[in-house]
């Protein structure tokens, strides 16, 4: 079905999609103490995945319009 979850890493939304639920669980309370610092501890790995995986694709976005920056300006690809 995909991807094999045991050997790849998520990908940012799914990443992401486990950090909103988390934020969900801990706004709507009812968590025993030991159990909203768990799920907030998690969150905080989510949030810091999420942060890596999005400073790695700015990184990648500004490497590229480096590298072609004169076929955007017009002139030839150095």
């Amino acid at each position: 079905m995909g991807r094999n979850m045991e050997s790849e890493s998520p990908t940012f939304e799914e990443s992401f999609g486990r950090l909103q639920q988390a934020i969900e669980q801990l706004e709507q309370g009812g968590l025993t103490l030991e159990a909203g610092l768990d799920l907030f501890e998690q969150s905080m790995e989510l949030a810091a995945q999420c942060r890596l995986m999005l400073d790695r694709a700015e990184l990648r976005l500004t490497r590229l319009v480096e590298e072609h920056a004169a076929v955007i300006e017009g002139g030839e690809p150095g």
